[in-house]
């Protein structure tokens, strides 16, 4: 009976040991579609930087007013600025007749800075940052900054990527020039 104890013990133990398994999320839109025509229309390029905290590839939560928490076990799949840019540049591109977004090439170019792109202890996503056009010498000029918000629908990160996606797609856009 003691062995058995013994051994339950350690199994049990052991079963606590493991490091949980590493998850890894994509935007759901941030694969870059070519729009049709796009050679007859004027063309801008979208470059999204990110700050420093944004650019560790971890998923960002709030969990109070002063903590952030960065996962260690959820995290971006790709480049999030890449992503980020990608899913701009797909969203501006069915709302734009006039002009066609690119999410790669040279500047001159829309940047697109982020300081915010977390969900929240309220249960809500937010995205905040600037937008600025680089001109080809490398200077920027400030267009105005955001700021914007919707409730997450759903628990969990994936809840959390798909409103992030969502505000991308239905607030930040409408911020390009």
């Amino acid at each position: 009976m003691f062995k058995k104890t013994v051994y339950l013990g350690l199994l049990l133990l052991t079963a606590c040991a493991q490091t949980p398994t590493t998850q890894y999320y994509r935007l759901p839109d941030s694969v870059f579609r070519q729009p049709e025509n796009h050679h007859e229309q004027k063309t801008k390029i979208i470059r999204v930087e990110l700050d420093e905290g944004l650019s560790d590839n971890a998923l960002m939560y709030q969990t109070s007013e002063t903590n952030v928490h960065y996962t260690h076990h959820h995290r971006w799949a790709s480049r999030l600025n890449q992503d980020i840019a990608n899913t701009l540049a797909n969203a501006a591109n069915q709302r734009s007749n006039h002009t066609v977004y690119l999410p790669v090439g040279d500047c001159p170019c829309v940047v697109v800075h982020l300081n915010r792109f977390q969900g929240n202890y309220h249960g809500m996503v937010e995205i905040s940052g600037y937008i600025a056009q680089q001109d080809a010498d490398g200077k920027k000029h400030f267009q105005g900054a955001f700021s914007h918000q919707i409730q997450q629908q759903g628990d969990g990160y994936a809840a959390m990527v798909k409103a992030l996606n969502q505000l991308l797609k239905d607030a930040v856009v409408l911020e390009l020039p």
